[in-house]
């Protein structure tokens, strides 16, 4: 089968939705399927990209509302010399969107030859909360055209189901969780190390597109809880400026690492004493660190108004905390780390939780419902 996935960024940007697509094109690949990106990241421009990228094809772009949207010429001549059976896109975005729309708009290509249509199928992430009024009301209005450009519907929790259930056929929607890098998994003599502080980890991108992490409800728990190293990895454009906050602030126990390797990453996931989620809106739509810290025996502390975290947050697999509520958060903490009993039990279900969560499950299930829309030809 060949596959093509849709998003503006791709790896080795950071971010969910890159993680979730460089993990299903590796397991596709593994299984024998011919597997494209199209995408505008600037990784993948131009003739000096690395040659493990020739499957990454740029597609051009223009602005609108503040996006960058892509053109039609750029979509429809990728996907000419790079025809795919399933067009899987990721979103909400508008440049999914107008992609989608583009690869279903043309059914002759060059000398009148017809061109076979993609199946196409959007993964819908999260919900999209623009922060100024113009765009707002584009989102609004665009999850109501996705039940004619999408034959069908991927969600990674049952509450996001339900949710998208309110703009589109509850029949052609399918629930995939994500899953974890067997790598990130803990050995079972692997050990918390001894050191003289303790530990809080936060990881996840530090950008205008992700204001909804809930950063400035971090520091202010960091102010109130200043015996604790808060370790801070991630990258994008905000950086500079929360470092700078928490400079002016005083908080010396706040430390940012940028990006780092994914063997580093499993490092700090192991020696941290916990991992906080401080979410502030459903524009978090899975939460994937919450599920690796899980793996690498990380107590994990998210929030509530994030529906999804409390679906994948269960059974006491970690604890939740009132959203924007930074009280809340350092007094969950401190309970958390003066209590050996509670975070043994958060732990040992957390990990057990995600034993049966791994890459080349979703694959498997994403394949699946890809067949099931092909069979219907």
């Amino acid at each position: 089968m060949k596959i093509g996935f849709v998003y503006p960024w791709f790896a080795p940007s950071v971010g969910g939705v890159e993680t979730y697509m460089k993990n299903l094109h590796e397991e596709f690949e593994k299984l024998g399927h011919e597997v494209h990106v199209f995408t505008s990241d600037e990784h993948h421009r131009g003739p000096d990209r690395n040659e493990k990228r020739s499957h990454v094809h740029f597609i051009e772009t223009k602005l609108l509302l503040g996006y960058r949207i892509p053109q039609k010429k750029s979509v429809r001549e990728n996907l000419e010399q790079y025809p795919v059976d399933i067009l899987h896109c990721n979103g909400p975005h508008p440049y999914t969107t107008a992609f989608a729309w583009y690869a279903g708009g043309k059914k002759r290509g060059a000398g009148g030859k017809r061109v076979e249509q993609p199946k196409r199928i959007l993964t819908y992430h999260a919900h999209a909360n623009p922060a100024s009024f113009l765009p707002r009301i584009a989102a609004a209005i665009e999850k109501y055209f996705y039940r004619f450009l999408f034959d069908g519907l991927v969600v990674t929790t049952h509450w996001y189901e339900k949710e998208v259930r309110k703009f589109y056929p509850r029949k052609r929607i399918r629930v995939i969780p994500l899953g974890v890098q067997k790598t990130l998994f803990k050995k079972p003599a692997e050990r918390k190390p001894e050191r003289p502080f303790r530990e809080v980890l936060f990881v996840g991108a530090l950008d205008d597109n992700h204001r909804y992490k809930g950063m400035e409800i971090l520091l202010e728990s960091a102010r109130q809880v200043p015996y604790v190293q808060y370790t801070i990895i991630g990258d994008g454009n905000k950086r500079n400026f929360l470092e700078r906050t928490a400079e002016e602030r005083g908080l010396e126990n706040v430390k940012f690492l940028g990006s780092v390797s994914t063997e580093k990453l499993r490092a700090h996931y192991v020696q941290a004493d916990v991992l906080i989620l401080p979410s502030t809106s459903n524009s978090e739509g899975y939460g994937i660190v919450l599920l690796e810290a899980m793996a690498c025996g990380t107590p994990v502390i998210t929030t509530d108004k994030v529906g999804s975290h409390e679906e994948i947050v269960k059974a006491q697999a970690g604890m939740i905390v009132r959203a924007s509520d930074p009280d809340h958060l350092s007094k969950a903490i401190k309970e958390l780390l003066s209590s050996p009993e509670l975070r043994e039990k958060i732990v040992q279900n957390g990990y057990a939780l995600v034993q049966d969560r791994s890459w080349d499950k979703v694959a498997a299930e994403t394949l699946n419902f890809y067949g099931k829309l092909t069979a219907k030809n």
